[in-house]
């Protein structure tokens, strides 16, 4: 059966921003990577409950460089300030 969505309820559903792993409470190293090929801009991300959350490069460089001084470290808090091109993300172990 097709998907019986009108154009005014699609557009009015629409989101082009992509959530951030800053806006998860926390992020563990067990979560799976996966990576969208097929985007304009590939990107990194995971998801959570059917919702993609981008996951920077940086954001993976950070939590390498915590993990080498501490393998034990298992969670991670990701904030992230600034918008567009001045945006940044700050690591924190938990």
């Amino acid at each position: 059966m097709e998907d019986q969505n009108t154009l005014g309820e699609v557009a009015d559903n629409y989101s082009t921003k992509l959530k951030s792993v800053a806006d998860l409470e926390l992020v563990t190293d067990d979560m799976e990577i996966k990576e969208d090929l097929e985007a304009q801009y590939p990107f990194k991300y995971v998801e959570v409950n059917g919702e993609k959350y981008k996951m920077p490069n940086s954001v993976l460089e950070t939590i390498r460089d915590i993990r080498l001084e501490d393998s034990s470290k298992k969670a991670f808090k990701v904030n992230k300030t600034g918008e567009g091109i001045k945006t940044k993300y700050s690591v924190i172990a938990l």
